[in-house]
């Protein structure tokens, strides 16, 4: 696992197109954020945009796990 997560941050580091929040959802808008069925109460990874969920994939071991460590969505953009 350590050696998953050390090829993880060196690829992440060494790019300047992937965004994350540990504290705020920048996977969905103010606007849908704002909706009476956005459940703010979900964990940050439940309630991310899965269009925008970069590592989804690489998080779902995490998820079906159960484990409680921070989970959090990647976004990859190139402006």
């Amino acid at each position: 696992m350590f050696l998953l997560l050390q090829e993880l941050g060196k690829m992440f580091n060494i790019s300047d197109f992937y965004y994350y929040s540990p504290n705020g959802d920048i996977t969905n808008s103010i606007q849908r954020q704002s909706l009476p069925t956005y459940d703010h109460k979900e964990p940050l990874w439940k309630r991310a945009d899965e269009r925008f969920f970069w590592n989804k994939s690489l998080m779902e071991d995490l998820i079906n796990s159960n484990v409680s460590l921070s989970i959090w969505s990647l976004l990859n953009i190139y402006m």
